[in-house]
């Protein structure tokens, strides 16, 4: 493995780390939460929003991620845009098309976030996280058995 592949290894693995212990921080939370109480309800949002910002940063660092992967096998890039880079890596076969399309709504879910602040948005990409945390973590350590 490259240096800078595997550099890029470590920093996702961190990534996703942190966002799985904030995803399942706010679970927890939420799962014994009285949402009538403003202070707990305060500490979910807080929780929320903590869940979202690292969705937010893991799923920009995954592509990249999927981008040194795909430079480091030879592939050479026309583009380097997050979507053109998931397609370019289901063409090389290294995630499936299945696979590509769920990255695809995280990327298009990540941009709903970042432009526009809407508490249903905000609430349906925290329950979303665990799903993408789990979808992320088992590509990276898919391709690190490459």
């Amino acid at each position: 493995m490259d240096e800078k592949l595997k550099y890029s290894t470590e920093q996702i693995k961190k990534m996703l780390d942190s966002l799985g212990d904030a995803s399942s921080e706010y679970t927890k939370k939420l799962t014994n939460a009285d949402l009538n109480d403003d202070e707990i309800h305060r500490q979910c949002d807080f929780l929320r929003d903590s869940v979202i910002q690292r969705f937010e940063y893991t799923i920009e660092g995954f592509w990249k991620y999927l981008k040194t992967y795909l430079i480091s096998q030879g592939i050479h890039l026309a583009e380097q845009t997050p979507r053109y880079i998931v397609r370019q890596s289901a063409l090389a076969r290294l995630i499936t098309e299945n696979e590509a399309q769920l990255l695809l709504e995280m990327i298009t879910e990540r941009n709903k976030t970042s432009h526009i602040y809407q508490e249903e948005v905000a609430d349906k990409l925290a329950h979303y996280a665990p799903t993408a945390f789990t979808l992320m973590k088992n590509i990276v350590s898919r391709l690190n058995k490459k």
